[in-house]
Parts: C-alpha cells; sequence; structure tokens
C-alpha cells in the first residue's frame, strides 16, 4: 500500500501512520506493577533511580497495536509509514501521534537494575485488555447514570 492511500475501516477510509516496525515499545508499563514495585521499594528501603520498563525486546509498537485491535474486536488494516514520511508531513513527535518518536533507542530502556530488586512486567496484552474492559465499564456506568435523569 502507498502512503498516499487510505485503507478502509468498518467502511470508512482511514489512515494509521506508525512508528517503523520492530522498534521496541518498552516503557508502556501497567500502572499495577509499577505500585507493586514501589511499595515494594519502600517496604525494602530501597534508595535510588529505578528504570521501570518491561525487559528490552518483549513488546513491540506492532504488538502493542496489534493487542489493541484484538481487544476492541477490530478488524481495522494497520498501514505502516515510515517515520520520515510523517516528519516530511509535519506530524509532531509524541503529541500528534502518541508514543511516536524518532530514533531506533527510544524505548530501550535498561530495567535489568529494577528486575533484579522484584520488578516483573505483566504482557502489555494483558494490560490493553484490562484497560479496554475498564474503559466499557466505566462508559456502561456513565450511560446508566445519564440515563437516570
Amino acid at each position: 500500500m502507498r502512503h498516499d492511500e487510505s485503507p478502509q475501516v468498518n467502511g470508512q477510509s482511514a489512515l494509521i501512520p506508525v512508528i517503523s516496525i520492530g522498534l521496541h515499545c518498552g516503557v508502556p508499563v501497567d500502572v499495577r506493577d509499577l505500585a507493586a514495585f514501589t511499595l515494594n521499594q519502600v517496604e525494602q528501603r530501597a534508595v535510588g533511580a529505578w528504570n521501570v520498563a518491561p525487559p528490552i525486546g518483549r513488546e513491540t509498537d506492532g504488538g502493542m497495536l496489534a493487542a489493541c485491535r484484538e481487544a476492541v474486536g477490530s478488524d481495522a488494516t494497520i498501514s505502516w509509514v515510515e517515520g520520515q514520511w510523517l516528519l516530511d508531513h509535519e506530524v509532531r513527535q509524541w503529541t500528534e501521534l502518541p508514543l511516536w518518536r524518532t530514533g531506533v533507542g527510544r524505548w530501550a530502556m535498561d530495567a535489568t537494575r529494577s528486575e533484579a530488586a522484584g520488578l516483573v512486567c505483566r504482557l502489555l496484552s494483558e494490560t490493553v485488555a484490562d484497560t479496554w474492559g475498564w474503559v466499557r465499564s466505566w462508559l456502561r456506568q456513565a450511560a446508566e447514570k445519564v440515563c437516570r435523569y
């Protein structure tokens, strides 16, 4: 597919510009894992700075998007766009396209010290599925409140 073509998503045209294929998406961490690690470090009276990230190479941008697509039950087509194409079209990194940054090592955060101290990060697909479940629950509750009035 050329960059100027738009795939059909649920009968509507959509271009989904995404981070370059294969770059590691290592920063997204489930807040439950961060909380558990933080409390553990407080209990241990640990000091210092800690990198909190899943193991390098375990998660990818493509995996994150596939998990999102699966969680919502979508058949959306993901069209990969090179980072340079986005820059040429003046797409601002991080703000106009969340999680997109240039640079191969942008997500390659070494958290081995944290892992040795007890950090355990659940799979990103689990976090995505749980987050989507939470969003759907919240929307149902909000709709019920609105319908009462």
